[in-house]
């Protein structure tokens, strides 16, 4: 059940308006019958796209635009490794736009599937960023590399087919499966096979980037910390995530109301990945040389000079001469 000033566009919602899933009461005969409640807020007072956490998320994502136009135009060294950054960023600005527009409640009800875009950036996001490390560590004309991309995305392509149906369902019942969580179980398992795919990526890069960042530190330290940075971000993030999934975990097999947990630390993640974008803008503007990196330089090789005099003519009189005095 819910609650509601008289009519269904009265209906009580979470903070910022967000709609909020039904309340459950167990009657029991010994009970006293009274229930206490609390109500956070109303769709229709509350429901808007600007809030202090929509309003973090639609900054980030308008930061976004502009440094992927500004990347762009960078075409010295690292272009092809700036077009992945590019695109990494612009997934990331996507997916944070369209969650702040679904707080407001109008686009919710006209647009609610906009609701699976932030999910899809789960199986982007990981490989986006290791094609650029990689392409930036590495020559970027090699067409092994360059065949191989591909086969990164196949875990994204997999997961927009398991939404495929969500995608065809009429809005009405979507709507419905949202707001009573009967699609818990498919967003719950995407998200944690997300998590392990893009902790296993962490790693990956962490260890990857191990072997390179003290090469470009001898030529240049100022190049890499924004890398140190995004990856302790990302870092970040996957706690985050991992403590949301299990809270939702023990939320479904123990049958316990901890929405209202998973809903905060989820938001939480999501300001996490926002900060990915402002420490990208801060460094594009007090280090825009990190857009050109240039690949390592060869060591160069220690050779010593030695000073050979040439060895002295020797005229047939001085022979005869020492000759001579043998004799």
């Amino acid at each position: 059940y819910k609650f509601t000033r008289g009519n269904w566009e009265t209906i009580e919602a979470q903070m910022y308006g967000r709609a909020r899933t039904n309340r459950t009461y167990i009657w029991q005969s010994v009970a006293s019958g009274e229930v206490r409640v609390q109500i956070s807020a109303w769709e229709d007072l509350s429901g808007n796209a600007m809030n202090p956490l929509t309003f973090i998320w639609w900054l980030s994502a308008i930061l976004g635009i502009f440094l992927v136009l500004v990347i762009l135009t960078v075409r010295k060294n690292t272009f092809q490794a700036n077009y992945y950054l590019s695109a990494f960023i612009m997934a990331l600005a996507i997916a944070l736009t369209t969650r702040a527009a679904l707080y407001d409640r109008e686009v919710f009800q006209t647009l609610p599937k906009l609701l699976l875009i932030p999910d899809l950036i789960y199986f982007l996001y990981a490989p986006l960023f290791w094609l650029y490390i990689r392409t930036l560590m590495k020559s970027e004309g090699d067409p092994a590399m360059i065949r191989k991309n591909g086969l990164h995305f196949i875990p994204f392509f997999l997961h927009l087919f398991s939404y495929f149906s969500l995608f065809l369902m009429d809005q009405e019942t979507f709507i419905s499966g949202v707001v009573d969580l009967s699609f818990r179980p498919t967003f719950w398992g995407a998200g944690a096979l997300a998590l392990v795919y893009n902790t296993l990526y962490w790693i990956f890069i962490f260890r990857y980037l191990k072997g390179f960042v003290p090469k470009y530190e001898a030529q240049d330290p100022s190049q890499t910390p924004f890398l140190r940075t995004i990856m302790y971000l990302q870092g970040l993030c996957l706690l985050i995530g991992w403590a949301t999934v299990l809270t939702g975990g023990m939320d479904w097999i123990l049958g316990q109301d901890l929405t209202y947990m998973t809903d905060r630390s989820t938001d939480v993640m999501w300001i996490c990945l926002s900060l990915t974008v402002f420490f990208l803008g801060y460094y594009a503007f007090a280090h825009p040389e990190m857009f050109q990196f240039s690949p390592i330089d060869p060591q160069p090789v220690e050779t010593s000079v030695i000073d050979v005099e040439p060895p002295k003519s020797i005229r047939k009189d001085d022979l005869e001469e020492k000759w001579k005095e043998k004799e």
